[in-house]
């Protein structure tokens, strides 16, 4: 009868690196003997320290990598750009010009893109126009994933932008008011979904920021249209006819 041959995972083992015993969810599989000896740290570690000191054997080889299958493609191979102490010359203008002219690309002889920086602009301007809608529906997807990833974060951050506040400016603001609304003196909650999460109050007139209120608050003075002769009037209102 053949043997069973069915992988056996352990439920942890101990690293051979950092000798620290660790679940199984810390170890990458292996098919020879169920899981690596040592743990996912300690190998991204290794890599990073080996990426570090073979930097410029590792990027000649890509480079090789690259080159092969372009000629593999039928392309041909790339010539090296010219360059003299006088300057660089571009790939695409052919005219001669500083090393100031260039972009740093690490992947390109001298450490410098081939083409200038006109030359770029102006392909990076022309490819944009051909491909708009493809442009819009990325930047929409990147601010989409940004904004989900913490929305009050993205809110936020957006409020700064939009009143020309520091990070710094609007924790004073939190800070001076004891992380409560101005007006009901309820504590914020950081929520998106939530009446309590704070919201920058201002001016629609003269732009001019207020304070922070609740999302509750603020948007009771937008429905009373900042008048406080409404707010007054409506005060004597619940007045009148409280129980």
């Amino acid at each position: 009868m053949a043997e069973d041959s069915t992988l056996v995972v352990p439920s942890g083992r101990a690293c051979t690196v950092c000798k620290i015993w660790k679940p199984i969810q810390h170890f990458w599989i292996s098919k020879r003997d169920g899981v690596l000896g040592r743990c996912k740290e300690c190998t991204k570690s290794y890599q990073r320290e080996y990426d570090r000191k073979n930097k410029e054997k590792i990027n000649a080889r890509q480079k090789a990598r690259v080159s092969k299958a372009w000629v593999a493609r039928g392309a041909k191979p790339k010539m090296p750009t010219v360059e003299t102490p006088e300057g660089r010359l571009c790939s695409k203008c052919g005219e001669r010009k500083p090393r100031s002219e260039f972009t740093p690309h690490s992947g390109c002889a001298g450490g410098l893109s081939r083409r200038c920086k006109t030359c770029a602009q102006k392909q990076h301007a022309e490819w944009r126009e051909k491909n708009a809608e493809h442009v819009r529906k990325k930047g929409r997807e990147t601010r989409e994933n940004i904004y989900w990833r913490d929305p009050q974060a993205a809110r936020l951050r957006e409020k700064r932008l939009r009143f020309n506040l520091t990070a710094e400016q609007l924790s004073e603001m939190m800070v001076a008011q004891g992380a409560r609304c101005l007006v009901c003196k309820n504590e914020f909650v950081n929520s998106f979904s939530n009446n309590a999460k704070p919201c920058i109050d201002h001016c629609h007139k003269s732009k001019k920021i207020r304070g922070i209120l609740c999302n509750a608050c603020n948007t009771a003075l937008g429905m009373l249209k900042d008048n406080p002769d409404i707010a007054d009037a409506a005060a004597a209102y619940l007045r009148k006819h409280a129980p």
